[in-house]
């Protein structure tokens, strides 16, 4: 599990890099990098909830199997 988090963040780090060095105000590089980790919240989030789901799939079959 800890490998897809690893890679979710490492996709997204370029990125964050990138926006880091902008020739832009303060004000919308912090706005973009917001959104940025608004993105990649809601990626790390469907991770989680797939990670969830197999995981109560694995207990139903447990139980059943018991």
């Amino acid at each position: 599990m800890l490998g897809v988090t690893d890679l979710i963040a490492g996709i997204f780090k370029p990125a964050a890099e990138l926006i880091d060095e902008l020739h832009t105000s303060e004000d919308e590089r912090l706005t973009a990098k917001g959104h940025l980790l608004d993105v990649q919240a809601a990626a790390m989030q469907r991770v989680f909830d797939y990670e969830k789901s197999t995981l109560e799939a694995q207990a139903n079959i447990v139980n059943s199997e018991a």
